[in-house]
Parts: structure tokens; sequence; C-alpha cells
């Protein structure tokens, strides 16, 4: 392989201008066709032997346009009703009568037409118009849908509406760009490959190479999907691993290319070819193995699995092809610029010490190694045990969408169920046909409506003759009447005379009202006043006794501070102290001993009166206080107030007395003469307590300044105070005169209002006198009225037969009205049951209804729509919409449930049915994969293996690489089942769901499966080689595991970190499935990164020579690839010695002619 690879890549070298301007032209020419020409994919699932593929083939047959699916107008008012009659309404009517003339419509379906088919919401704020296209997914263009879409948004959002396009619509003006992501991925890979390379010219060389690759290979999915229906995830698959193998792959070459013409240096022409005999076989090898991988996918069985793996492998042909074509030409065009605009402090070192390290750690120790992955990926590839596939709704689809923005509206209007129809397809034999009992009330109803039409006949007759009869009875009642209105102009003027009277008794009683309100008022006020009197009497006799109060505290400093200092006088004060101390203590111990000579029971009542007694001496010593204060005082005013205050303090001093009577009358004579004794003894303790305060004083004022300053500051307070209470009692007092001119004024009002009451009393007696002449005049009126009344009754016997006649024929017009009832109830049934028919009276079969009730009985249901029949009558659809949606678990179970509990039972003979619609196959999907996955895991791990040993000729190195593979997937799918499923993180990556978790998308492990085996293998194949290549050169095993780790580490990493980049970048692309790829490629790459640098390097360390063991009837059958060009180069080696020798013999001889 190595010298026919060699031979492409001198060719290309050689001839490098002519194959660019080759590849330029095909690149250009075919990007440009696909232009043109428009897109091939195409978006319809097919899945061989499901129900859901079943009714999608019924559907195809009988109905046609269903198969396209539905895309509903969705709109709401979020002011009034969207069926209110009015500019709501009309808008929306007006929207389904432009979608019903537009190209491509088929049918549309006005929402406020058909009630029993569920297109407004109950709440009247929702309702949506179903759209059934003529055009599949691949007809549908950008242009026809944004037309659509205007149709039927314009007019409503005009008058205010929210309004939205979801279904094939809705989902062509939503796809997601992808030019964001890989530009973040060749921005980010460019600078991954500048830190390598060093250099500008180098770095852009791959990246050259791959983007030339993805877009050749982009033109061969467009050719593709003209014979395959390719689905438009596939390309965005495509471009992903196109645009990141082709990274790698050129990244392979380039280095090799660098490696002879900036080390060796070789001719750049002869390193191009070099570089491709070397390094070409390894990158051929790489892009067939994931080509396998991808193309492996078959044998699922899944067309649309199938066509996913196609795509993606034409985009890795087109990598492989620039890689070993188109790259090797512009490196010779190149030459060794490829060094060219270095970059300072990066790529300069030709060493690679890390590496070099790493790859001794690794062999050193690799039961530890081996152990350490072990640990690291085990744990991530728990939750794969976990993972349950199923297909995201719209759940999760970038806010603002049309098809979100529809999704959001149905959910909140009607259900997220709405959202995923199930559509049931029926095949029915013989043909439906109206029911029996149909057939039988629509005869009633008719036999009615004859009935009622021979009614309408003759009673217009009988009818005629007695509206004569009443017309005489009328000219008669007329001439009755004449007399009773003059009756009535009589009882007219009386009535006014008696409407004036009571009118005048109304304002008397008014009056009347109004003067006991106006008493009631000035009672209030009167109350109030005294009320406020009384407050401010009290008041001033407070203050009064304050101000009492405070002349005796001030006579009492002014006493203790006319204390002379003199000693003898103090000393005197001392010992009348000391006295008064010890007098203390002898009361102290009589009370104590007093209490001791009373009874159990006279003790609790002396506890329970200990505070009375208290207030009772407290209150005599007040008296005492009182006395003083009005032998002191001078002032009438203030003298009168004290004794107010003095007569109040006695009256409270007996109540406390007469209180402490009753409750010593409880005590036996001897502890009432012991409690007597001791409140003696208290009033004396009381006296001695004063005595002792002033003592204290007198000695303090003496003998200390400071307790002489206070006291006099606080006779100067007190000073003050007795000021500010005198202005208190004048404000009182005049408070008090005021209060007084109130009670004088309210005196004179009441006068008043008693002179008002005799003036009523007079007006009173005078009306009654003019009731009593007016109910004279009406006994008379009414004498005249009984005259009146005997002729009406003539009259009224007259009119007797005619009623008699009248009611004869109301009895015949009401039995026309039952039966005109019975038919419009008859009618209103049958429209009822036409309607559930869907407007078709075929609909009405037992068969259908039964069928019809049972698919509606499930919990989770929450409609089902009314069939829709073909022509032929042999085939129907309805739609079963579930109250959970599409995506979630629910909703497959209820699938399940119709399939296998519901349907079986309710199916009558001569009738299939089968669950279909995109939700359906959705499920049909997961479980197919389900399914296949083992079979396509076995099928992809087989033949990997097949080819590395064909590569590496050992059995080993496929088994460890499997192992790898295969732990690096796992814990992947952990990865994404952590994230998604669980829901941990899907905010972090712009993926917020109202459900906290968003399914597994059934494909994407699959297809990561078979990508990653695929790519896995480029490390692996580099690594393999380079270490078979240290082997061959003669060294051990070991040394040359160590040797090719420490080699190819820095490609690895940088290659990885290429790729990882590509696909990571894909996270930010708001499509669900992508970022699944997006996070499990990344994480893929980078699991299977690192096991190649830590798992197989030590797996390789312990098996040691036992690597490259292969049995003998392997090693002969076998094909020797020779994927890095060794056998080129031992050829290059022999004739560069056979060179040597010539020229060596060449010189000898020419010396010995010298000679």
């Amino acid at each position: 392989m190595g010298e026919a690879l060699g031979r492409v890549g001198a060719f290309c070298a050689q001839f490098r201008w002519a194959v660019l301007a080759v590849w330029l032209v095909l690149v250009v020419g075919l990007t440009a066709l696909t232009g043109i020409l428009g897109p091939t994919t195409n978006n319809s699932v097919s899945l061989p032997g499901t129900e859901s593929q079943a009714a999608t083939d019924l559907l195809t047959q009988e109905f046609p346009p269903q198969q396209n699916g539905t895309s509903p107008a969705v709109y709401y008012a979020a002011k009034g009703k969207v069926d209110d009659g009015g500019k709501n309404q009309k808008a929306i009517t007006d929207a389904y009568k432009a979608l019903k003339k537009q190209d491509g419509v088929n049918s549309v379906t006005n929402p406020f037409e058909q009630p029993a088919a569920g297109f407004v919401s109950k709440d009247g704020k929702y309702a949506f118009i179903p759209i059934l296209l003529d055009l599949d997914s691949q007809q549908l263009t950008e242009e026809i849908a944004e037309e659509l879409y205007e149709t039927a948004t314009t007019g409503p959002q005009g008058v205010g509406l929210e309004a939205a396009v979801g279904g094939p619509i809705g989902s062509v003006l939503s796809q997601p760009d992808t030019g964001n992501s890989e530009k973040l991925g060749v921005i980010a890979a460019g600078i991954i490959l500048t830190i390598s390379f060093g250099s500008l010219v180098a770095m852009g060389m791959p990246l050259m190479s791959a983007v030339f690759g993805l877009l050749l290979g982009l033109s061969g999915i467009w050719v593709l999907g003209t014979v395959v229906d390719t689905p438009s995830i596939g390309v965005t698959i495509a471009r992903m691993i196109g645009l990141g193998v082709g990274i790698d792959y050129a990244l392979f070459l380039v280095t090799r290319y660098r490696s002879y013409v900036l080390g060796d240096g070789l001719d750049p022409k002869v390193a191009a070819g070099r570089a491709v005999a070397t390094s070409g076989g390894a990158i051929i090898f790489a892009g067939s193995t994931v080509v396998i991988a991808l193309v492996s996918l078959q044998v699922a069985g899944i067309p649309f699995i199938a066509a996913l793996g196609l795509a993606a492998a034409v985009a890795v042909v087109g990598a492989v092809l620039a890689a070993v074509t188109l790259l090797p030409a512009v490196l010779a065009i190149i030459g060794g610029g490829i060094g060219a605009l270095r970059l300072p402090f990066v790529g300069r070192r030709t060493d690679h010490p890390i590496a070099t390290r790493w790859a001794t750690l690794v062999t050193r120790r690799p039961w530890a190694s081996a152990l350490v992955a072990a640990l690291l990926l085990i744990p991530l590839a728990i939750p794969v045990t976990s993972m349950t596939l199923g297909q995201e709704d719209l759940s999760v689809s970038p806010p603002g969408t049309s098809e979100r923005d529809a999704y959001d509206l149905m959910s909140d209007g009607f259900g997220p169920g709405y959202n995923g129809p199930l559509l049931v397809a029926v095949s029915i034999k013989p043909k439906a046909t109206p029911s029996d009992k149909y057939e039988k009330q629509y005869n009633e109803a008719e036999s009615l409506k004859t009935s009622l039409d021979e009614a309408q006949q003759t009673l217009p007759a009988e009818q005629a003759a007695l509206e004569a009869q009443e017309a005489l009875l009328e000219e008669q009642e007329a001439a009755l009447l004449v007399r009773l209105a003059a009756l009535e102009a009589e009882a007219g003027t009386l009535a006014n005379a008696e409407k004036k009277l009571a009118q005048q008794a109304r304002q008397l009683t008014k009056e009347k009202q109004q003067l006991k309100a106006e008493r009631q008022q000035i009672v209030a006020d009167v109350a109030a006043l005294a009320a406020e009197t009384d407050g401010a009497a009290l008041n001033e006799i407070k203050l009064g006794t304050r101000l009492g109060f405070n002349v005796v505290e001030q006579a009492f400093i002014d006493n203790v501070l006319s204390q002379p200092d003199d000693p003898a006088a103090i000393q005197a004060l001392e010992r009348e102290l000391a006295q008064a101390q010890q007098r203390e203590a002898e009361l102290r111990q009589e009370i104590s001993a007093l209490e001791q000579r009373l009874s159990p029971e006279g003790q609790a009542i002396f506890v329970k009166e200990k505070r009375l007694i208290t207030r009772a001496v407290e209150n005599e010593l007040d008296i005492k206080k009182l006395e003083v204060a009005i032998a002191r005082t001078s002032d009438p005013a203030i003298k009168r107030l004290l004794d107010r205050a003095l007569t109040e303090a006695k009256q409270r001093q007996q109540r406390i007395e007469q209180k402490l009577q009753r409750n010593l009358a409880q005590l036996s004579p001897a502890d009432q003469v012991t409690l007597t004794e001791i409140r003696r003894t208290f009033r004396q303790l009381a006296v001695n307590d004063l005595r002792q305060r002033e003592l204290n004083l007198r000695i303090d004022a003496a003998t200390d300044p400071v307790v002489r300053a206070a006291l006099q500051r606080e006779l100067a307070q007190l000073q003050q105070s007795e000021v500010e209470l005198r202005a208190e009692l004048r404000a009182n007092s005049q408070q008090l005169e005021q209060l007084a001119k109130q009670a004088s004024v309210l005196r004179g009002e009441i006068r008043q209002l008693e002179q008002g009451a005799k003036a009523l009393a007079r007006s009173a007696a005078g009306l009654a006198a003019a009731e009593k002449e007016l109910l004279s005049e009406a006994a008379q009126l009414a004498a005249a009225g009984r005259e009146l009344a005997q002729e009406k009754a003539a009259l009224e016997a007259a009119a007797a037969a005619l009623e008699q006649s009248a009611d004869e024929l109301e009895a015949e017009l009401q039995q026309a009205q039952a039966e005109q009832a019975q038919a419009e109830k008859l009618q209103k049934k049958l429209t009822k049951e036409l309607t559930a028919a869907g407007g078709d009276a075929r609909g009405t079969d037992p068969r259908i209804v039964k069928l019809q009730t049972a698919l509606a009985e499930p919990s989770d249901v929450d409609l089902v729509s009314p069939p829709q029949i073909n022509d032929a009558g042999t085939a129907l659809t309805m739609s079963v919409i579930a109250k959970s949606r599409p995506a979630a678990p629910e909703t497959a179970d209820l699938v399940e449930q119709e399939r296998t509990e519901v349907i079986p039972s309710a199916l009558s003979p001569g009738m299939t049915a089968d669950v279909g619609g995109t939700t359906a196959a959705n499920i049909d999907l997961a479980a197919m994969i389900t399914a296949k996955m083992l079979l396509v895991i076995l099928t992809v791990t087989i033949l990997s293996s097949i080819l590395l040993l064909i590569a590496f000729r050992s059995l080993l190195i496929p088994l460890q690489a499997a192992v790898a593979n295969l732990l690096a997937a796992c814990a992947a799918f952990g990865l994404v089942t952590v994230i998604f499923q669980w829901g941990w993180g899907l905010d972090a990556i712009g993926l917020p769901s109202a459900y906290g978790t968003v399914p597994v998308v059934s494909y994407v492990p699959l297809m990561m499966f078979a990508a990653l085996f695929g790519l896995s293998m480029d490390y692996q194949v580099f690594m393999m080689s380079t270490i078979q290549g240290e082997h061959a050169s003669g060294k051990s095993a070991r040394a040359a595991v160590k040797a090719g780790v420490a080699g190819a580490a820095k490609v690895i990493v940088t290659a990885a970190l290429i790729m990882m980049s590509v696909f990571g970048s894909f996270v930010i692309n708001p499509d669900p499935v992508v970022k699944q790829f997006g996070i499990g490629l990344t994480a893929a790459v980078a699991f299977a990164a690192f096991l190649v640098l830590l798992l197989a390097p030590a797996a390789l360390t312990l098996f040691n020579r036992g690597t490259w063991w292969l049995p003998g009837f392997l090693d002969r059958i076998l094909p020797d690839l020779d994927l890095e060009g060794r056998a080129l180069e031992r050829k290059l080696a022999e004739q560069s010695e056979a060179t040597d020798a010539n020229a060596v013999n060449a010189d000898s001889a020419g010396q010995g002619e010298s000679g």
C-alpha cells in the first residue's frame, strides 16, 4: 500500500497545479450546482415492519396528503376570545379563506365550523387551523413555507392576536443555522494547530484540506439524497464528523511532511510523495474504518439510520480524498514555506519531554495505569444502565421559532398532546355505511316533517274564523273601555289628590324624622359635653392634689435644707436616726411575732390582704399630706380643690376599711385583734420610715455638699412644677368655663326643637282632616266602579265561549309544537351523531363508533377526533390526542395500550387498525433501535477488530482496542444520560426544559457508537503504527511501546483537541439533537484519546512480546498492508546504498586510471 500511495503522492506533487485546478473546478462546480438545484434531504422516516409504517402505507394509498403531516396555525387572544363573533373571529376566518386559496394547500378546516373536532379551546382563548399540504418535505421550500406563514398570521396579528404555525411549515422556518458552530470549530482548531506547529502556514494546511473535503462530501451527500431518503440531521452530523476527521487526517500528513522537509531536508515534491506513502496508509485505513463502522449501521435494517451512516461516510470519504490528493499538491506548491509565518515561543521544540515522561510512567506502572483508566471511566459509564431511548419534542426547540411558539400555544390552550396526535389508520371491509339506528332516526325525522306540513295547511283556516269572532268581541269591549276611561279619569283626579296628600304626609314624616335626629344629636352632644365636663372636673381635682403634694414636699425640703451644720446638732440627729432604726427593727419583730399568732386561716387572709393593708396605710399618709397642704395653702381656689381631694381620699379610705372589715369578719375574734395590731404596727413602721428619710436627708444635707446641691435642684424643680401645675389649673378652669357656655347653647337649641315639634303637630291635624274628605270621595267612585264591573262580567261571559274555541285551537297548536320539538330534538341528535362522525353519515357505522369509543377509554386520552373516511368507504383515519406531551413516557405507554389492549378488543371482523403518526413513529424508531443496538455494536466491534487484525497482524491489539472503545463509548453514553435524561446541566448548555429533562434521542447513541469506533481508530492506528515501526526497527516490546507513545502523544493530543473543539462547537447549536451529538462525540473523543494514551500502552506493556503474536495460519493468509510505507523506505534505502556503492566504485576506477 505504501508504494502505491507513494506513487499517488508523487503524481499529485508533480502535477500539483493540475490537481489543484481539478479540485477547484470539482468543488466549486458541485457546490454551485447543489445551490441551484436545491436540497435533496427528506425527513420522512421509513420503519419497515412497524405499525407506524403500516399506517403510513395506508395513508399513502388512501389519503396521500395525510402522509405529509398537518401544520397547525395556532391563535391566542390575550384580550377577549377568538370566537367573539367580532374582529378576532373574522381575522381567523379570513386567514382560513386565504389559506384555502394558496397553492400547495390540500385542505384547511375552519375551526369554528366543527365544534366536536376541538379546534377551539374550552375557554375560547385559543384556536387553530389544521393545514394539510400537497407537498412533501422535499417540495416544501422555505419560500413556500414563508408565504404560507404570512398568509396564516399577518391578518390575525394585525388585530392583536398571537399567531404561530407548527408542523412541517414551522419546521422548515425553524431550521437552526450550523454556520456559527462550524466557524467556531474551525477557529478553535486553527488556534490548536498554531500552537502545535508554531506556523500560520502549517496551521492553514489542515484547515484548507478539511474545508475542501467537507465541500466535496456535502456535494456527495446531495447526490446521495437523489437515490436515498437522507434526513436533514444527517447533513449536520456529516458536517460535524467530516470537518473533524478532515482536520485530523490532514494533521497527520502535514506533521510527517514537515519532518521530511524541515527535519530531513528533502525536496518538497519528494517529501510530499513520501508523506503520502508513510501517512496515507494510516489515513486511508482510519478513514476506511470510520466508513465501515458507519456503513455497518445498515445491519439495523432501519433506512433512516442507514441514511445517517451513509451521509456521514460520504463526508469521511471526501476528507480522505482531500488529504491524500489535494493536500500533497498544495504542500508541493508551498514547498519549504511550510514553516513560514512562524510565531514566537510556540512549536519550536522538536523533543517532547512531557510525552516521554508520560510514556515512561505508563510503561513502568502498567497495572496502576490500567486501574486508573478503569476507575476514572467506569463510574462515568454507570448511568448508561438507566439510559432510555426516546425522541425529543418541540418543547426544547429554540424559543422564538415558529414551531416552538406553536408548540407552546397549543400546549397552553389545548394540552401538550395536541402537538403530537396519534394517527389511527383503519382498513374496513365491507365498506362503511350509515348505521341502522341513524337511518331509523332519519326516517322518523322525515315522517314528523310531513305531519307538520299537513298541520300547517289546516290550522290557518280555523284560526281565521276564531279571529273573526274575536274581532266582534273586541268591538263590544271597546265600548266598555270608553266608559272605563271616564271612570279612570275621575279615578285619576282622585289619585292625584291622594298622591299630593301622600306627598305632604311624607314631607311631614321627613320633618319629624329630621327633628328626631336633631334631638338625638343634641342629646348625644349633651352627654358628650357632660362627660367632658366630668373629666375636666376630675382633672382639676388631680391637679390640685398634685399641687398640694408639691407644696408639702417643698416645705419638707426647705425644712431639711434649714438644718444647721452644727456638729452637736448633727450628732443629735444621728442618735435620733439610730433610735428610729432600732425602732424599725423592733416593729418588724413585732409584726413577725404577730403573724406567728395568727391561725392558718388568718395567715392566709393576711397574705392575701397584705397589699390592701399597705394601701390603707399609704392612703392615711396621703390624707395627712393633704391636711398639711390645706394648712399651708392660702389661695382659696387651691384650698377648695385640696378639700375636694381630701374628701375623695377619705372616701377611698372608707372603701378600703369596708373591704378590710368584710375580710376580717371571716376570721376568729383573736385573729381580728391580731390583724388590727399588725395594721397599727404597719402604720407606725410607715411613720418611722418617713422619719428615717427625713433624718437621713438632714444629716446628708448638713454633711454632704453633693446631697445638699441635689436637694436644692429638686426644690427648684418642685417650684417649677408648681408653676406648671398652676398654669394647668388655669387652663382647666378656662376649659370648664367654655364647657359651661356650650351647655347653655345646647339648652337653647333644645327649646327651639320643642317649638318645632308643636308646629309639626298642628300640621298633622290639618292633614288628617284632608284625608277624611278624600276617603269620602273614594267611596263614591267605588260604587260607580261596581256598576261597571257588572257590565264587564256580562262581557266576559260572552267571551267564555270564544275562549273555549281558542283553547281547542291552542291544543291543536300545542300538539303541532310538540311534534315540532320532537322533530328538532331528533334533528339535534342526528346532528350530534353526524358531527361525531365528522359530517359523514358513514361515520355512524357501529364498527367505527365502537372503535372510536374504545380509543377514547384510556385515562391518558384527551380527545379522539371524528373519522375521516375515503370516498370508497374502505379506509378511514382518526386522531387520538394524548393528555401528555409527545416525548413523555406516558405517551409511549398510551401507544402500547392502544395497540395491544384497546384496538384488538375493539376491532370488528374485516377491520385492521394501526397507530401511526410522527409520535408513534418516533416510539417505533426507539424500539427498533433498542432491539438492534446489540447487533450493531457487535457488527461494528467485530469489523473494526478485523481491520486492526489485518493492519497490525496481532490478536491482542484489536482486543485492547475493542475494550477501550467500548469503555469510552459507555462513558460517553453515561455522560449524555446524566446531562440530558437526568437533566443535570441543561441550563448550562442552553437547553432549558420546562419538564427538567430531555430524552436521549434514539439514534444518537447508535450513531455515536459507530462514529466513535471509527474515529478512535485514528489514534489507535497512528500510535500502533508508530509502535510497530519501533518494534520492527529491533527494539524490545516494552521499549517499542515507550518510544511509540512518546513519538505519537503530541499528534494524538493535538488531533483529539481539534476533534473535540469541532464537535464541542456544535453544542451552541440550538437543535437538541445536534447538542447531544456535540456533547456525546466530544466526550467520546476525549475518553478514547485518554484510553489510547493510558490504557493501550499499559495493556501492550503487560502483553509484552505477546502483543505481536499471530497464529501461523493467519500470518500466511493475512495481507501486509504496510500502513507506514516501510517497504518503500527499505526500497529507497537500498537504492541509496546502491547509488553510494556505484559512486565509490566509480571513484576507485578513476583513481586507478589516473595512477
